[in-house]
């Protein structure tokens, strides 16, 4: 499986500007609590790291509608409702936990699908002197790096973003009573902790409660391996992940079978003005837009 994160770029403008030496994280993320879009008040879990004046990304991570339904099409994105959309926005004033934006937003974001802010570094010219990463995705916010240049981007150094998109089902070793073939799950959806099922990989889609484990994709999230060490699904983003792989046992042998690994994370239509991690896997691939 690989897990994708967002990787944004800019290069405009052929002046000449000094030049910044950058590495390592640059960019300070808040999740959003709260928005008053009539005035263009965002309320965030801190705004530490914030300034007044200073460009912002504000992106909704999740937040898309699946099919539920315990069939091969649990996890279709049903409405990408307002995951993806993003837009850049100046603060115009910072009071408590609430930052005050210069301009009305343009879209209207749901907090429920996991919306951050994340600072948007401007540089005239650029020097990449250490690898340049993103702060991991925990669930509410990061996974993301995000700058601008103006004129010239130079790499004495990589970028690499493995691992810090959104995350794999965690492995577990529960004790089971499956016997042989006769008593192998089949279920898309189990709840949390259930043998029968391992974890569900993160999507579009945030996971739901008594719905976390088991073959089932996750939107573009990859399900998780039913019963005997079946495999897990690949992520996915505007095509599909693959399934997992079958354990591979003797019919007649008694031992518990895997012949319902998890089902590859279900593909996104190509929308504008939106941008998407990848679902869930192992490595973080960057989408330079």
């Amino acid at each position: 499986m690989r897990k994708f994160i967002v990787l944004i770029l800019i290069f405009v403008g052929t002046y000449s500007f000094a030049q910044t030496n950058i590495g390592g994280v640059i960019n300070q993320y808040a999740a959003v609590k709260s928005i008053n879009f009539c005035d263009g008040k965002i309320s965030v879990d801190s705004t530490s790291n914030f300034s007044v004046g200073e460009r912002i990304l504000i992106i909704q991570m999740q937040g898309a509608i699946i099919d539920e339904s315990n069939s091969a099409n649990y996890g279709t994105i049903a409405n990408l409702q307002s995951a993806g959309q993003y837009e850049l926005a100046t603060i115009k004033s910072i009071n408590l936990d609430t930052i005050e934006v210069e301009n009305y937003l343009i879209n209207n974001y749901n907090t429920s699908g996991n919306v951050q802010i994340v600072t948007f570094p401007k540089y005239g010219n650029a020097l990449i002197m250490n690898e340049l990463s993103a702060r991991p995705w925990n669930g509410i916010k990061g996974g993301i790096l995000a700058f601008s240049v103006d004129n010239e981007l130079t790499f004495s150094a990589g970028i690499d973003v493995s691992g810090t998109g959104f995350r794999g089902g965690v492995t577990t070793s529960e004790a089971n009573n499956c016997t042989g073939a006769i008593n192998n799950g089949n279920f898309y959806f189990y709840e949390r902790g259930n043998w029968r099922g391992a974890e569900k990989g993160e999507g579009l889609s945030t996971k739901i409660i008594g719905k976390e484990n088991g073959r089932g994709a996750q939107a573009t999230g990859g399900g998780g391996g039913n019963d005997h060490n079946s495999g897990g699904g690949g992520g996915a983003n505007v095509s599909a992940g693959g399934n997992g792989g079958e354990r591979d046992t003797n019919f007649f042998s008694g031992d518990c079978r895997g012949d319902n690994p998890g089902v590859g994370g279900k593909f996104t239509s190509r929308e504008t003005n939106r941008i998407y991690m990848g679902g869930a896997a192992e490595q973080a691939i960057p989408i330079i837009t």
